[in-house]
């Protein structure tokens, strides 16, 4: 690691002047953005992603807080060009991360002030119940007024909820296009990925498929770049555009995929870790690997990730590496549903259905169909129609099954 670190200089640092007028915020934020655009030379490098939590927390740090004082006071010694102040101000970014409670304080009051960043992990800590009660309403809430503040990752996933049909929130194709279309236009690779599926494919959108190349080339394009910065949202999606096996008219680079889709899912992105379980399942760029693939599944899983809880329930189900159990198919996909996935609730639905890993129940079975119904999921509503048609849990009703 570059420089001769000592105690005496990191305490020199921590007890530095830390006061900070309102009016130098802006200034120390855009000295940290062109660090984050720069990247320091040296072991450590200081990514964009840091720089948005820093930026949504400073204006929020306390000066007579301990920890607070010494990461603004190291923040501002390394904006102004002190490398050594980098070692001790990422050190403490991390305290403040690993403490819940802090971590709360300064992502609730960053997002009240506006701060897109601070809006979409405090969107994400309400829909996963991360340190708080877990409030769906709030959450997609807030969710939006970070993608209306401009941040493209709030766009993108109120464009994959949208897309699928999570969270509580009805599958609308047309709707999902909407926000991947302005996430394309604000730069996220993602936002320009799914807007060429959807352009592939026809969902929600003309088929264009001229149009659709053209937007996996930019995402492709702006995904290299991102990721070479450090921007871990953009590894995940170079990993997922190397590892497709051409079908979005690119050509496939297994090696690299799996590299920068590991990159990402060490990060801690969790629909990398997802996407890593996938190719270790398939064998796509490593050897196939069914214990390797649980293994990250249930890494994401621990981040309420849907789909890689899904994968863990179908793991399960099929017997995929393990013996089959239907109870931990129901574990899995209960815990899905309850996370709002319309696939999982009409899943709970057949298992209850069939009395797979549970005593046959046709009421609750019609209760979960109903509930992947409302989210505009076709198997639900049909599964609906077909309890009632053979009056199963409640008496025949050839009109309604209609």
């Amino acid at each position: 690691m570059r420089g001769n670190l000592t105690l005496a200089l990191l305490l020199g640092l921590a007890l530095a002047s830390t006061a900070l007028a309102a009016d130098d915020t802006d200034a120390l934020i855009k000295q940290l953005k062109a660090r984050s655009d720069t990247r320091s030379q040296g072991d450590l490098a200081y990514t964009p992603s840091m720089h948005e939590r820093l930026a949504g927390w400073l204006p929020h740090l306390d000066p007579n807080d301990r920890l607070d004082a010494e990461l603004l006071s190291n923040t501002r010694a390394f904006a102004e060009g002190d490398i050594n102040a980098q070692v001790y101000m990422l050190y403490l970014r991390e305290a403040h991360l690993k403490s819940a409670k802090r971590r709360l304080r300064l992502t609730e009051l960053s997002a009240a002030a506006g701060h897109g960043p601070s809006m979409y992990e405090w969107a994400t800590m309400l829909l996963t119940g991360d340190g708080q009660t877990r409030d769906v309403d709030k959450g997609i809430g807030m969710m939006r007024k970070g993608a209306e503040a401009g941040y493209a990752p709030a766009m993108n996933y109120l464009g994959e909820v949208l897309r699928l049909g999570h969270n509580h929130v009805p599958r609308d194709d047309a709707a999902a296009v909407a926000w991947f279309r302005k996430a394309a236009a604000a730069g996220s690779p993602w936002g320009m990925l799914r807007l060429g599926e959807a352009m592939s494919h026809g969902r929600g959108t003309a088929t264009d498929k001229d149009g659709a190349k053209r937007q996996f080339e930019a995402a492709r394009k702006a995904a290299e770049k991102g990721a070479e910065q450090g921007d871990v949202e953009s590894m995940c999606a170079l990993g997922y555009l190397l590892t497709d096996d051409g079908e979005q008219g690119l050509t496939a680079d297994y090696d690299a995929g799996v590299k920068w889709t590991r990159k990402a899912a060490i990060a801690g992105h969790a629909y990398a870790m997802n996407l890593l379980a996938y190719l270790y399942h398939m064998g796509k760029g490593v050897e196939k690997n069914e214990n390797e693939a649980i293994r990250w599944w249930q890494k994401a899983a621990e981040q309420k990730q849907v789909n890689a809880l899904e994968w863990l329930a179908r793991v399960y189900r099929e017997g995929m590496g393990v013996p089959r159990d239907y109870g931990k198919t129901m574990k899995y996909y209960m815990e899905a549903a309850e996370l709002g996935s319309a696939f999982s609730m009409n899943e709970v639905g057949y298992l209850y259905d069939a009395g797979l890993g549970v005593s046959v129940d046709y009421k609750k079975a019609m209760s979960w169909y109903i509930k992947a119904a409302a989210m505009n999921h076709a198997m639900g509503t049909s599964n609906v129609g077909m309890l009632h048609a053979y009056g199963k849990g409640r008496p025949r009703d050839v009109k309604e099954a209609m």
